[in-house]
């Protein structure tokens, strides 16, 4: 017998998807998620209009460290061709380090966009899309100069975003604005 999901409250689904045993009932989670999207796309764009996508890079943090290894590259490649050792260990991390920058720069990572669905972004580990049902709040860290965006997830996780800075200041307020009209959550401070 399976449960007719339609007839359920908006919070009666989230707390059912939140609480199902996906692994012992995948069919009814998919059954869950899909009511929950088709809902939260009806709602949103009959109350609030249309949302507009909107997306947020982060090339600058990838471009200073690339420069940044650029320069120890440069700095230890002579002391290295000399042989010292540990002039030698600087250049192959230097090396490694800014393999990885310029590969994040050519891939163009770092980026977070907001759409209908949720939130979308990439960074060095891939793609990643987080539906506005599955957020429950957003806000900022610090960590040492800068400052990041960490989605609260309905299940107790939490995603950081790849935008820093001034941008993640912005993308949290958007996320807590949208996210909070369509899922009705108290923004975390």
């Amino acid at each position: 017998m399976r449960p007719d999901y339609s007839r359920y409250t908006d919070s009666e689904l989230e707390d059912a998807y939140s609480n199902i045993d996906k692994d012992s009932f995948p069919e009814r989670a998919e059954l869950l998620k899909a009511e929950l999207n088709s809902r939260c796309s009806r709602s949103y764009g009959s109350e609030y209009g249309e949302l507009k996508e909107y997306t947020w890079k982060s090339d600058g943090r990838n471009k200073f460290f690339a420069f940044f290894f650029v320069l120890l590259v440069i700095m230890s490649f002579g002391d290295a061709l000399d042989g010292d050792a540990s002039s030698i260990v600087i250049l192959i991390v230097s090396f490694l380090f800014l393999a990885i920058y310029l590969s994040m720069l050519h891939k163009k990572t770092g980026w977070v966009t907001l759409n209908e669905e949720g939130v979308v972004y990439e960074n060095i580990s891939g793609l990643r899309e987080i539906k506005w049902f599955e957020i429950s709040g957003c806000r900022i860290q610090h960590m040492r100069f800068t400052k990041y965006a960490t989605i609260k997830l309905s299940n107790g996780g939490h995603e950081i975003l790849p935008v820093f800075g001034e941008k993640a200041e912005e993308l949290a307020q958007a996320i807590v604005e949208i996210a909070g009209k369509k899922n009705a959550f108290t923004p975390d401070k």
